[in-house]
């Protein structure tokens, strides 16, 4: 009876201790890749928010080489550049210094591809010891409509887009709508965006005479209660002539999507 015993309960221990070595294999298998053969596929314009011990904006694009270039937006910094890289796994950092000069600061994170486009999350950190989470969005950009007829090639003057645009924009699942007047002088981008209620914000950037992208950041509200916002997007020339443009107003907590024509 003894021995039967023993036999049992070898045989229970081996039964246990199978299904872990089976599942050791698999522990590797989780998950897709986001390495990519060429760093030039994250190339595109970026936006987001930041939050933790403060809250701001950022803006940045990646070149074909994985060059980082970009803006950041927040109380403490003031409105700065930053420069960086990404490598071919998704892995990215951007630094800059505060306008005053005293402070530095790191946005380290991770590019993953979302459907067609990449989102970008990680932390921030400062010299001050200040830090916090952020999220950036690849933007999508202007693509022709497809019609039934070959339309001509043509490549718009950067001064077609000079002037002054009037349009609306609205938050998704929610009854925040407002509306935003943008100017464009050469690579100079200026707006003001109101939503319905009264609060307002006056924003300021730059606009990319080759790609025709807006990017512009600013804050909603007055004296100490002010919120960052972003402003994104991208203008098109119409086969009529006419100019349109589309794209993002970035909050804190959430994305709107804006139109606008040129009035003049």
């Amino acid at each position: 009876m003894q021995r039967k015993c023993r036999w049992w309960h070898a045989a229970v221990v081996a039964l246990g201790i199978l299904p872990v070595v089976a599942i050791v294999p698999g522990c590797g298998g989780g998950g897709g890749s986001h390495e990519v053969s060429n760093v030039g596929n994250f190339a595109g314009s970026y936006a987001g928010t930041y939050t933790g011990t403060e809250n701001g904006s950022l803006v940045y694009t990646i070149d074909n080489q994985g060059t980082i270039s970009g803006q950041v937006t927040s109380p403490s910094l003031g409105t700065t550049r930053a420069t960086g890289t990404v490598d071919t796994q998704g892995n990215f950092n951007f630094s800059g210094v505060s306008t005053n000069g005293q402070i530095s600061y790191t946005f380290s994170g991770l590019l993953r591809r979302v459907g067609s486009l990449w989102q970008a999350s990680g932390t921030w950190l400062t010299s001050k010891q200040a830090g916090g989470s952020f999220t950036a969005s690849q933007q999508v950009t202007g693509t022709p409509t497809p019609g039934p007829t070959a339309v001509p090639t043509r490549t718009p003057l950067p001064t077609v887009f000079n002037g002054n645009y009037s349009g609306t924009y609205k938050f998704p699942n929610s009854t925040r709508t407002g509306t935003l007047t943008l100017k464009i002088n050469g690579n100079s981008a200026t707006g003001r965006a109101t939503e319905t209620g009264g609060l307002a914000g006056n924003f300021t950037g730059t606009f990319d005479t080759t790609s025709h992208t807006v990017n512009m950041t600013g804050n909603f509200g007055s004296g100490t209660n002010v919120t960052p916002y972003a402003i994104t997007g991208t203008l098109t020339q119409n086969a009529d002539n006419t100019v349109t443009g589309t794209g993002s107003v970035i909050a804190p907590n959430a994305t709107a999507t804006w139109n606008v024509a040129k009035t003049s």
